[in-house]
Order: C-alpha cells, then structure tokens, then sequence
C-alpha cells in the first residue's frame, strides 16, 4: 500500500541528478546549472530535501515529453 501525504509524494519514486542526468544523456552538472539559472523550472521542478536534490519520476518523464518534436523549429527566438 502506497502512503501519501497533503502533495501526494510519498511513495513516489525519487531520482538523484546522477540518475535525471543518464536519463536525459546530460551532466550532473547541467543540472545544477538548470537549477541555479532558472532554466526549464516550469518544466523539470526538483525537491530540495536538505543539502540533497531530487527529481520526481513523473516530472522527468513529463519534461521528456515537452521535449517531443515532430518537425524542427526553425523560428528565431
């Protein structure tokens, strides 16, 4: 049986950044630099549980699919 609390998140699987990073053919350091910049917070949230960080299964799995193209972008931003 699967505990939640008042978030949900208990129970939920939790992966460390070395993991994330594998994941998404990137570095544990990429990360950090996501996190302290700002960039894709909307998109790859993380907890902050003391000095360690954390990424919800879900939330990886659904930055993943924001990530999904079906043509290229070839519009200036």
């Amino acid at each position: 049986m699967t505990m939640l609390n008042a978030q949900g998140l208990l129970g939920e699987r939790k992966l460390s950044p070395k993991e994330v990073a594998e994941i998404l053919d990137s570095t544990v350091a990429t990360l950090a630099v996501w996190r302290s910049t700002g960039r894709h917070k909307e998109k790859l949230p993380f907890l902050k549980i003391g000095a360690k960080v954390r990424y919800l299964e879900r939330d990886v799995e659904a930055f993943l699919e924001g990530c999904r193209r079906t043509e290229t972008d070839t519009k200036a931003k």
